[in-house]
């Protein structure tokens, strides 16, 4: 298990968007990984991060959430540097018509936490 998965969760219920950082090469992942996939180092440590990047690629109609609305796949690059598939909200978004998903690339989004019952998730939108 990584070791820092309960202080992941810990910070997003304070509020709080972690990443690692690897200390030998300076990338950075999201969510947190125990070795950096650019150089292997095991060197990391938790960053808070801003929550915000660019919408890269989406696709609609993934699995339906818990409450039944269809939700979309995005492929983001946080502002960090970081690509990281993400849960995507984007607001007014037709899914009857899903080819205009391109229309958001490169569209600005910001991570919001949410919180369930269970542990909390981090879902970006569309700014």
């Amino acid at each position: 298990m990584i070791p820092y998965v309960k202080e992941f969760y810990q910070n997003l219920r304070d509020g709080k968007i972690v990443g690692a950082k690897c200390d030998a090469c300076n990338s950075v992942s999201y969510p947190p990984i125990a070795t950096c996939s650019e150089c292997g180092s095991d060197e990391l440590r938790l960053i808070q991060l801003a929550g915000t990047g660019t919408l890269l690629l989406a696709v609609p109609n993934y699995p339906l959430t818990a409450d039944g609305r269809t939700a979309i796949a995005g492929y983001v690059r946080l502002d960090e540097g970081a690509h990281t598939m993400v849960s995507l909200e984007i607001p007014g978004f037709d899914f009857s018509s899903p080819e205009r998903i391109q229309d958001y690339y490169g569209k600005r989004v910001r991570g919001k936490i949410v919180k369930h019952d269970t542990v909390p998730s981090v879902v970006f939108c569309t700014e």
